[in-house]
């Protein structure tokens, strides 16, 4: 069985936004501020991993994901809502992102066991 001396580097990149819509004029009065959804809250991630062989440099392979939540919010309660986006949203990211690299090794040591073999 041919050795694998190779490490896994990946990095996770999150940032947020907040867009006024149509309604935005309603923030003009703290009624429309607070009731109505003057503001579409997103998150969005990317999240990407390179497996290198650790005597050679050689990359076995990558995986790269992207992710994004939003939701309609009032502009007084926007923050908020993107602080209940972040968590869940970087977490669908890297889930992803693993099954992506769980198949990209299944798929190395299939070609490895064909070198091997072949």
């Amino acid at each position: 069985m041919q050795p694998l001396d190779a490490v896994l580097i990946y990095e996770v990149n999150q940032w947020g936004r907040k867009r006024s819509n149509f309604l935005s004029v309603a923030n003009l009065t703290i009624l429309g501020g607070f009731i109505l959804p003057t503001t579409t809250a997103s998150e969005n991630v990317t999240a990407n991993a390179i497996l290198i062989d650790v005597q050679q440099g050689y990359p076995y392979g990558h995986a790269e994901v992207s992710h994004e939540d939003e939701s309609l919010t009032t502009s007084w309660g926007s923050e908020s809502t993107r602080d209940g986006l972040r968590e869940p949203t970087r977490t669908t990211a890297v889930k992803r992102l693993s099954e992506d690299v769980q198949e990209m090794l299944s798929k190395l040591r299939l070609q490895l066991a064909e070198q091997r073999h072949g």
